[in-house]
């Protein structure tokens, strides 16, 4: 087995020298006696020698292609796991280990020295960066402990990183906003009111608001605002005045902004103080808060176009290829009892396995989204339950079709009623969506299911007596030669556009072939690439995940 591996390392094999090392420490931990084997004695001589070098010749190659990769995770793999579990004591997982303890020594000088200029985002990266080359405490006399200092660098700068398909604000190739829309959009601005939770109804919090009190059998709602942003708060404070000004620009029908459904309810406004102010309702609604679920804008400077938000949370630091940074609008002063979480960090990768893998690996500590059939392996695996966390989702995520108004061919209603009955909704959710048989053998029991509007089924929104459509592909063939007779003798070919999400592209293209089948055309429209391209207003269908 020596010669075997020694041969392996002549080859450059180094991973199967490793392995045949492996299995020949186990055979020296009981060998035969030398009574036994009398021809062997000079070789067991010498072997604790050559099983040494043979250790280091294979294992320092691979450390040093990790190190030169900048894998440093997996260099210590093979100092640790590989060449230290083959000879504890080796001088070439001795220097390589020095090395790497270097480095982790240098950045937490760095770390230190930054947080004493008060540069605290710089000390906490470094400080990150430092438990990448070695995470563990360097036992040399005078070393700077790697857990005391990482502990006060990123308690001060709290940094959540995340794992992401698509980057939050980047182009989607939906003209809607889609989820990474809404990432970004949630982390620039705050509203006046949130959705804390969904019980049967919404139920709200404020950032904003000490107090508000309806009166007036609820015609009437007096709100203070705090005195000051609390501590936690990202954004800056509010007063009165550009409240009430942004709910006045959308009740006046000759504003841009204008909102005809608050305008339906809200018959006034005015000031008090500062920081209070008086709604009057002209009709009582349901729930004020659901009304005031805006961020509050203001018009830009004179020689500035749009409008600039004012309810703000974090704003965008950084952005380059495969990642985007936000940080608070309004850092956090030191000398506070508590911190919260000062940057926001996004990854990207091409796929959710490469995604999964980062993960593992410890690349980021959240992965926002994962298919439904990788969050079987994660309940099922014990490893994974100990190292993770997952959470389900409070509101149910739909995957909806929109056919586009301005489409002349859609307008027709046979074609319209082709398009659903030609999709088996069912087995495209089964195989595509969450790959899952229990979707049609045990609905129950599976992670999603068939419905008939993008709510959720607790919601007084959504009909309960309504059936989902059932797949007729007889009936789908009929109704597109109406439709084709109708149109001037053939169904034109139809434009479809999806989001650049992957799950969502594979449904789109399972959609095209079942249209195919009964005659359909449907042309798939490739997402527009960069951040500033522009979505072709000829579509005639689109493709899309909500929440």
């Amino acid at each position: 087995m020596l010669l075997e591996a020694e041969s392996k390392i002549k080859r450059k094999r180094y991973q199967s020298a490793i392995a045949y090392l492996d299995d020949l420490k186990t055979l020296m931990a009981d060998p035969p006696s030398e009574m036994a084997d009398e021809r062997y004695v000079e070789f067991r001589r010498t072997l604790s020698e050559r099983f040494s070098k043979a250790a280091g010749d294979a294992a320092e190659p691979l450390i040093a292609s990790a190190v030169d990769a900048q894998d440093y995770r997996q260099a210590r793999f093979f100092i640790q796991k590989r060449l230290q579990a083959l000879v504890p004591a080796h001088p070439v997982a001795a220097k390589w280990q020095k090395m790497l303890e270097g480095k982790q020594q240098e950045l937490l000088k760095q770390s230190v020295a930054a947080t004493a200029a008060g540069q605290h985002g710089q000390a906490a990266a470094f400080a990150k960066h430092a438990t990448r080359f070695w995470p563990d405490e360097v036992k040399a006399a005078g070393s700077m402990s790697i857990r005391a200092i990482y502990a006060a660098a990123t308690g001060r700068f709290q940094t959540l990183t995340v794992g992401v398909v698509n980057l939050a604000g980047s182009s989607s190739g939906c003209p809607f906003p889609t989820e990474s829309d809404r990432r970004h959009h949630e982390l620039l601005t705050q509203l006046l009111f949130q959705v804390d939770r969904f019980e049967n109804i919404p139920y709200y919090r404020t950032d904003y608001f000490e107090q508000y009190e309806p009166t007036d059998l609820g015609r009437q709602v007096e709100f203070t605002l705090r005195p000051r942003p609390a501590s936690w708060q990202a954004g800056p404070g509010l007063t009165s005045d550009p409240i009430v000004s942004m709910l006045s620009a959308r009740i006046d029908p000759k504003d841009p902004r204008y909102d005809e459904r608050l305008a339906m309810f809200v018959d006034g406004l005015s000031i008090r103080s500062p920081r209070e102010f008086v709604i009057r309702f002209s009709r009582v609604p349901v729930s004020p808060e659901a009304l005031l679920r805006v961020p509050v804008v203001a018009p830009a400077p004179a020689d500035q176009d749009g409008e600039r938000v004012l309810s703000k949370r974090f704003r965008v630091h950084d952005r380059g290829k495969g990642y985007a940074v936000y940080r608070r609008e309004i850092p956090e002063p030191d000398g506070l009892r508590e911190y919260h979480v000062a940057e926001v960090r996004e990854l990207q990768y091409d796929s959710y396995v490469k995604a999964l893998q980062g993960l593992v690996r410890g690349e980021f500590e959240v992965l926002p989204r994962m298919p439904a059939w990788h969050v079987r392996t994660f309940e099922t695996n014990e490893r994974l339950q100990q190292q993770f966390h997952v959470v389900p989702y409070a509101v149910p995520t739909t995957h909806v079709i929109q056919f586009n108004p301005r489409s002349k061919s859609l307008r027709n209603s046979e074609l319209r009623r082709a398009l659903a009955f030609a999709v088996d909704r069912p087995k495209v959710l089964s195989e595509t969506v969450l790959q899952d048989p229990r979707v049609i053998s045990d609905p129950e029991q599976a992670r999603g299911r068939v419905v008939t509007a993008p709510f959720p089924i607790r919601s007084y929104a959504y009909s309960q007596q309504l059936p989902p459509r059932k797949h007729d592909a007889i009936l789908a063939i009929s109704l597109a030669t109406v439709a084709a007779n109708r149109l001037g003798g053939q169904v034109p070919s139809l434009k479809m556009i999806c989001s650049s999400e992957p799950i969502v592209r594979s449904a789109a293209v399972r959609l095209v072939a079942a249209w195919k089948r009964v005659g359909i055309t449907v042309q798939l429209i490739d997402s527009p690439a960069g951040d500033d391209a522009v979505v072709p207003a000829d579509w005639d269908l689109a493709i899309a995940r909500s929440t």
